[in-house]
């Protein structure tokens, strides 16, 4: 057959190794049938085209390599290309349709990034949920780029897989977390806040959010305060100085127009390394415990005012009897004495006296009346009308 095309390697006459293209024609010689054989050197294209099989070699080896799957598939969706990996998932499944291999579907994938590259040329990535051969569920995210030939035309799309199962499973364990922790946060009576380092808050949860409105991005001590600069003794300032937990009261304005007092507590938040980068405030509404806490003082300024007007005197002892308490009238005799036996201090005694009327009022609980003489620290016998009362 002298149209066969013989392509061989030989040595020239300088010692150079060439390539050599034979091609035979048949023709007539001399009124004989003979062969005609041109000789062509193709040294240059076959260096090219073992460059070029090296280069794709090394190509073939990288997309081996690599723990992402790869293919290619044509414009009829036919695989064409799949590495090592993807094989070793789904077998050889070259010439199939992809979305009959990968997913099991009879027609193109809804939102199918290879075909959104085939229709606008540009690279397309989504996250897909599938079912591999071993029954396994699986995320992947696929990314398509459309591949082209020497003229720009797109002749087919290459496809890189990647499996983000433990991604996406850490993902949904992480919002799960996040989910009880908003409805533990939610339970609270307390008030949540986070704020970054600039004293921008970050975070509201739902009690200072119904009294100042949603404030994310404003400073905090504008916000909760009515302040231009951080507020004096501020929780936060401090826990992002020392790294620890304070805490301080707080008196403050809603916008309602009410007076509030809060109790606050800063925590910082740090990042994985170890490194501040936050800080949550927990606000505790006190407002009742304060006016309790008001309205008993004045109840206790009121009884003072009148003990220190009575024209007797008034003492109080602890089961120890120990003074604990003088009024003004008590301490003119006296002195005050506070923290000191009342029987050394009244009448010079070691001993609880006989006939105590403040020992018989702890014992039955009731009040005792007696008449006493007590010595003065001046010396001066004085008798005393004693009334105990628990």
């Amino acid at each position: 057959d002298l149209r066969q095309v013989n392509e061989f390697r030989t040595i020239t006459k300088d010692g150079r190794e060439i390539w050599i293209s034979a091609v035979g024609t048949r023709t007539e010689y001399q009124g004989k049938i003979a062969g005609l054989i041109s000789f062509s050197d193709i040294t240059e294209r076959k260096q090219a085209e073992e460059e070029l099989q090296a280069e794709k070699n090394k190509l073939q080896s990288v997309m081996n390599s690599v723990e992402e799957g790869l293919t290619i598939q044509d414009r009829d969706y036919d695989i064409v290309y799949q590495n090592e990996p993807l094989k070793i998932i789904y077998g050889d499944r070259l010439g199939e349709k992809c979305y009959r291999v990968y997913e099991g579907r009879d027609k193109v994938c809804k939102g199918c990034p290879v075909k959104k590259a085939f229709n606008d040329g540009k690279s397309h990535t989504a996250e897909r949920k599938v079912v591999l051969p071993s029954g396994e569920k699986a995320f992947v995210e696929v990314t398509a780029s459309p591949v082209r030939d020497a003229k720009g035309k797109m002749v087919s799309c290459l496809e890189i897989v990647r499996n983000i199962t433990e991604h996406k499973q850490a993902d949904e364990a992480l919002q799960a977390e996040k989910n009880k922790l908003q409805s533990v946060i939610g339970a609270l009576e307390d008030g949540l806040n986070i704020m970054d380092k600039d004293y921008n808050i970050i975070y509201q949860s739902e009690l200072p959010r119904r009294l100042f409105g949603d404030r994310l991005g404003e400073k905090c001590y504008r916000v909760y305060t009515g302040n231009k600069e951080v507020c004096d003794g501020c929780p936060v300032k401090k826990a992002f100085k020392d790294g620890k937990s304070h805490t301080s009261e707080r008196k403050t304005l809603t916008p309602s127009g009410e007076v509030a007092f809060w109790e606050t507590t800063a925590n910082p938040i740090r990042d994985a390394k170890g490194k501040i980068i936050s800080c949550l405030e927990i606000a505790r509404d006190i407002t009742k415990r304060k006016q309790a806490e008001e309205e008993l003082q004045t109840e206790k300024n009121k009884l003072q005012s009148v003990v220190d007007a009575l024209e007797y005197g008034v003492t109080i002892q602890d089961r120890d009897y120990n003074i604990i308490y003088q009024n003004e009238q008590a301490k003119k005799p006296f002195g005050e004495h506070i923290g000191e036996k009342c029987y050394r201090v009244y009448s010079g005694n070691e001993e609880v006296c006989d006939g105590c009327p403040v020992a018989r009022a702890f014992k039955d609980g009731k009040s005792h009346t007696d008449v006493r003489p007590n010595i003065s620290p001046s010396g001066k016998v004085t008798y005393w009308e004693n009334t105990a009362n628990p």
